[in-house]
């Protein structure tokens, strides 16, 4: 699109025009703020300028259903914005450490250039003397030169080499403490900022290597690739008996309970109450041991707040297990595993749907 310059349009039509709308625009993001009650944060003010101007519809349909259900809060909109926002914090910092470990990398081949030349200048220096000490007749005091230079040749690469060595180590420093800075970063990207397992950025990237045929055929690993989708049943009303704050609590409770039973699965968080795993077992019976026990585990203890003492009670949890097949991509292993979450739902709640148990294998 071109940009008109400022001598292209009259003053009233950018005032009418540009100024006007994006004003208008930002006037009901904050109205919004407001009517919510969330912090006018960059990131939220971002997320409701976003759904005000209207061009995401993704974004404006799935915030619109929020809305109606009087299910905004800080943290659904924390995990909107990184959800439908590249994490320009997260790439910053990745481009910043990438740039800065090519330059320390850039730098120590350059001090293993200087150490190298300094040998070579030092070989040269013993090589001279060498040929020089081989003259016939030669004069004690000219011997007494070229053993003072030759010791000369070695103090000064012996300095070198020492300022070099010191140069090295404090670059190594800077590449580790670099390494480990992109690492966090890396962490935080694929991080779910309110439960500390994996978020939604990875298990997609993770549903697509795994449905991935290279994978496939490289992966000589015995067994079956199995999906669950978990979602609470009635989590709204902790929601709307108890407040977020205490709901979150239960979440981070939850989220340590699925981590700890998956064992070498992966879990993440979809979004609100959802979430996935992915794990391999020997046999379909296994998928089936797990979430039962998963589900067990859930209503097997009254919960109680320790922020605040209040009793939950206890909670009930609805499945869809799917198994990967050989013809499947991550949108159509996925849509089984979802299509099954929801007939547990329908069922009655508080169960587990396999394949096999709506007549597939």
């Amino acid at each position: 699109m071109a940009v008109k310059s400022p001598s292209s349009e009259s003053a009233s039509e950018l005032n009418e025009t540009r100024f006007s709308e994006v004003f208008a625009i930002a006037k009901q993001a904050l109205t919004y703020v407001g009517l919510f009650r969330t912090p006018p944060t960059p990131e939220i003010y971002q997320l409701w300028y976003r759904f005000v101007e209207g061009a995401d519809e993704k974004l404006r349909a799935e915030l619109s259903q929020a809305m109606d259900a009087r299910a905004i809060n800080t943290s659904q909109l924390d995990e909107l914005y990184h959800r439908y926002f590249p994490n320009i914090v997260d790439f910053d910092t990745h481009a910043h450490v990438g740039n800065s470990l090519a330059e320390q990398l850039e730098a120590v081949q350059g001090l293993l250039q200087e150490q190298s030349r300094a040998q070579n200048e030092f070989g040269q220096s013993v090589q001279s003397t060498h040929e020089r000490l081989q003259t016939p007749a030669l004069d004690s005091a000219a011997m007494s030169r070229c053993l003072e230079q030759m010791l000369a040749s070695n103090a000064q690469m012996q300095a070198k080499l020492a300022e070099t060595d010191s140069r090295l180590n404090n670059s190594q420093q800077q590449i580790q403490s670099l390494q480990s800075e992109l690492h966090q970063a890396q962490k935080a990207m694929f991080t779910d900022n309110l439960t500390g397992v994996s978020n939604r950025r990875f298990f997609d990237l993770l549903m697509q290597q795994t449905t991935a045929g290279s994978n496939r055929e490289s992966a000589n690993v015995p067994g079956l690739c199995v999906l669950t989708l978990l979602d609470m049943d009635g989590f709204k009303h902790i929601n709307d008996s108890f407040g977020h704050a205490d709901a979150d609590e239960v979440l981070r409770h939850l989220a340590g309970v699925m981590q700890r039973a998956v064992g070498d699965g992966s879990l993440a968080r979809l979004g609100g109450d959802e979430f996935a795993i992915v794990h391999r077992v020997d046999e379909f019976e296994q998928a089936d041991q797990l979430a039962e026990s998963l589900r067990k585990s859930f209503s097997a203890k009254q919960l109680v707040l320790q922020r605040s003492g209040l009793t939950i009670g206890t909670l009930t949890a609805s499945m869809g297990v799917a198994v990967l097949r050989d013809d499947d991509d991550r949108h159509s292993w996925f849509e089984r595993a979802d299509k099954l979450l929801y007939a547990a739902k329908n069922a009655g709640r508080n169960r587990v749907m396999l394949e096999t148990r709506l007549g597939r294998s």
